[in-house]
């Protein structure tokens, strides 16, 4: 029980850190675009 509480926590953060990941990505994506159009 206690291992699976913890592997649902490190699953979640995992998925947190590829989503903000994602994000980061996406803005430095779209200032690279507009600095490129200009």
């Amino acid at each position: 029980m206690f291992t699976l509480r913890v592997s649902s926590q490190y699953f979640l953060l995992v998925i947190m850190e590829q989503c903000l990941l994602m994000i980061i990505l996406g803005i430095y994506y779209h200032i690279f675009k507009f600095q490129i159009s200009f």
